[in-house]
């Protein structure tokens, strides 16, 4: 196929301009100011399950634990503690956040200020992946714009994932080291295994994106050799290419075995079986449901119309789905044989990834079927997109100004809706002052009050959202502990926990579903009478203690 018009008239003009670096970084800037505001001064940001446990591994660490494990209550005897390793998440996901929280910043500030730092690099990293991949010189603030003020890259102000933070904030730069240096072997085997094992220490996940990076580094290396048309000659290059990348990934592997605990992750199969049409239609549909808005769109009226949540909903959508797999195929294959290199990584980067994420899902790896993590794959259509703003086709050149302005319109839309649904008190939602973080449900009179239970010495306080023991971490006595319980499984299995401490302290809402839950988790504390715990109601929640520093006020058997 000929290649594009804005291509051609487009090759000299990048070597003759200097790349607009003022521009980008403002392209940047922008959006990141946007999310700086909304954090700051409309709803502080929420703190994601998966980082909240993750600080609870560095508390540990910083206090002289084991790296990368949690300490929590032995139930053998919940006066002593035990640690157990942190492998679902990769350390990535909490590190920085607590670095700087060590440093002596609020975990909202720091949340702000990873989230600001991670687009301001991504978006270099983008507009330096599209030069060097031929994009018009014009194209690039507005590629760095769409790319920067997208939905994923604005949502970690409102809910802040940090192993997606950091997986997205390495991706353009993994693509553009290998690209610069992919004739160059032994700089590509030592910095782009370097790259990549960076990436993996922010999310597992990253390591599926590794792969695909590969994959079209062979695909191109099949296409320059073929180009030469003798067998002999194309082998010979094939062999060569494939040993080299062999070798990075070899490297990467053994790196991500030595420093990264991967021995139970969402990617462990047999978990969660996901049924073969939702599987096969969301892993290569999930990308493009995800940059058009439709994903989180449908999700949402689907929620606050019908009450069905997001993943329910795509897998009575999985017929759908995989009808539509059809087209999106041929526009990837499609997109592989372009002349354009954008076109080729972005259709050969979400086949690979489609392919990938339907064995894990069909197979049983816990893998949401969330468009969140197709983001990788999804931020390269925006570079497709933005490389066509200039054709002289001006059906082409239109409707892909038109995407990109929806692309920002509904990144920056979502996000000034999120912080102040966050705000409304119909979203029941309340902020923590001391550590500028929105709890959820917990009203401040009862953050406080658990503050100061907090502060008392030998207390166990169970909580069922690990943000809320993070809020209070820095408040606590050095003997206070926190025992997290999950929600999904500890009122489904008969729990057994043994020993005494001097005040043992449960909080749950006073809701009817929550009365029969504190009394299974009163009565899994097995050396504890019924008779000893008393209970205060406080703007809707209930606190129960119980413990030889708790004096008995009130029979929960009355109450």
């Amino acid at each position: 196929m000929p290649a594009s018009s804005a291509n051609k008239a487009t090759s000299s003009d990048s070597k003759e301009k200097p790349f607009p670096l003022r521009l980008v970084f403002l392209a940047a800037l922008a959006p990141a100011l946007l999310g700086v505001f909304c954090a700051g001064f409309i709803a502080p940001p929420m703190l994601s399950p998966d980082t909240a446990n993750g600080l609870f591994a560095w508390h540990n660490f910083v206090e002289g634990g084991t790296w990368n494990t949690i300490r929590t209550v032995d139930p053998a005897n919940i006066a002593q503690s035990v640690e157990y390793p942190v492998s679902w998440w990769a350390p990535g996901q909490y590190v920085p956040l607590g670095l700087l929280h060590s440093a002596g910043l609020r975990l909202g500030t720091g949340i702000i200020i990873i989230s600001t730092i991670s687009i301001l690099i991504f978006g270099l990293g983008v507009a330096a992946l599209a030069h060097v991949m031929k994009a018009p010189q014009r194209t690039l603030p507005w590629i760095t714009l769409s790319a920067c003020a997208s939905y994923y890259m604005l949502y970690p102000f409102g809910f802040f994932i940090g192993g997606e933070v950091a997986q997205i904030t390495v991706w353009p730069w993994a693509i553009f080291t290998a690209w610069t240096l992919r004739k160059r072997t032994a700089a590509l085997i030592i910095i782009l295994s370097s790259i990549l094992l960076i990436g993996a220490f922010g999310k597992h996940s990253f390591a599926i994106y590794a792969l695909t990076i590969l994959a079209f580094l062979w695909a191109e290396a099949f296409r320059d050799s073929a180009k030469l048309g003798m067998l002999r000659t194309l082998w010979g290059r094939l062999w060569s290419t494939t040993l080299t990348l062999c070798a990075v990934g070899v490297l990467f592997l053994l790196g991500r075995y030595i420093l990264i605990d991967t021995s139970h992750t969402p990617g462990t199969l047999g978990i969660t079986p996901h049924g073969f049409l939702e599987s096969w239609g969301y892993s290569f549909c999930g990308p493009l449901l995800g940059v058009s808005g439709v994903d989180r769109t449908l999700g949402y009226i689907s929620y606050q119309f019908f009450t069905i949540k997001g993943e329910d909903l795509w897998v009575s959508l999985g017929t759908l789905l995989s009808v539509l797999t059809l087209p999106t195929l041929y526009l990837y294959g499609w997109l592989i044989s372009r002349k354009s290199p954008i076109e080729r990584l972005t259709g050969s980067v979400a086949l690979t990834a489609g392919v990938i994420f339907f064995i894990l899902l069909w197979r049983g790896g816990a893998i949401s079927l969330e468009s969140r993590h197709y983001q990788p794959a999804a931020i390269l259509f925006l570079l497709v997109l933005g490389a066509r703003a200039l054709e002289k086709n001006r059906v082409i050149s239109i409707g892909s100004r038109i995407l990109l302005s929806w692309v920002v319109l509904f990144g920056c839309g979502t996000l000034i809706q999120r912080h102040i649904k966050m705000r409304s008190p119909q979203s029941a939602s309340y902020s923590n002052q001391t550590e500028r973080l929105t709890l959820g449900n917990m009203p401040k009179s009862v953050q406080e009050s658990l503050e100061g239970l907090a502060s008392l010495d030998h207390s166990l306080i169970v909580i069922d959202t690990p943000a809320q023991g993070n809020a209070l971490y820095k408040l606590r006595h050095p003997t206070t502990r926190f025992l997290l319980v999950d929600n999904e499984t500890e009122y489904t299995s008969d729990n057994e926990r043994y020993g005494r401490v001097p005040r043992l302290v449960i909080a749950l809402q006073n809701r009817e579903v929550d009365k029969s839950r504190a009394k299974q988790l009163r009565e899994s504390f097995r050396d504890y009478r019924e008779d000893e715990w008393s209970s205060h109601e406080l703007d809707g929640w209930v606190i129960w203690q119980a413990g030889d520093a708790v004096a008995v006020t009130t029979n929960p058997s009355q109450s």
